[in-house]
């Protein structure tokens, strides 16, 4: 059985952009893409749950790369990576995004190599992370990783 690729949505107003990162990822990964506010949220809601990574523009001109970030990590809406295109940006305007919880930055021009590590580290580390918080708790038991037991509200020490 084919193992599925995770999918990346790549939000861009230039498809130059668009196709060349598409060029890069599509080989591991399921390529998704959105260039209008309307077609990001589509995009979204039809594969929710789905898609395992956001690489957005922060410099579009029909975009706001800033705000689409700020609606995503807004309110934990979106849990998963986001990954921010820039140009040549101020430290602050890249601390600013990070603040606003920016995974990392892909800086143009792009370099493939560079890219493909970047995008498989940030995804490598997203499921060690899923799998240490699935160790934190065993839904047969009702234990959490360290000897408690469990509800949605609170947690005790065992004594056996």
């Amino acid at each position: 059985m084919a193992k599925l690729k995770d999918k990346i949505l790549i939000v861009d107003d230039e498809i130059a952009s668009r196709d060349e990162l598409s060029t890069i990822l599509k080989d591991e990964y399921e390529i998704l893409e959105a260039d209008t506010d309307e077609s990001v949220m589509e995009t979204l809601q039809d594969n929710e749950g789905r898609i395992a990574l956001v690489i957005i523009n922060l410099e579009m001109h029909n975009l706001d790369g800033k705000g689409l970030l700020d609606l995503l990590k807004g309110k934990g809406r979106f849990a998963n990576p986001v990954v921010m295109i820039i140009s040549d940006k101020s430290e602050e305007e890249k601390l600013n995004c990070l603040e606003k919880g920016a995974a990392d930055f892909l800086r143009r021009p792009f370099n493939s190599r560079l890219v493909k590590h970047r995008i498989d580290s940030i995804l490598r580390w997203k499921k060690v992370t899923i799998s240490m918080d699935a160790l934190k708790y065993d839904n047969l038991t009702g234990l959490d990783g360290r000897g408690k037991a469990c509800s949605s509200h609170f947690c005790e020490s065992v004594t056996p």
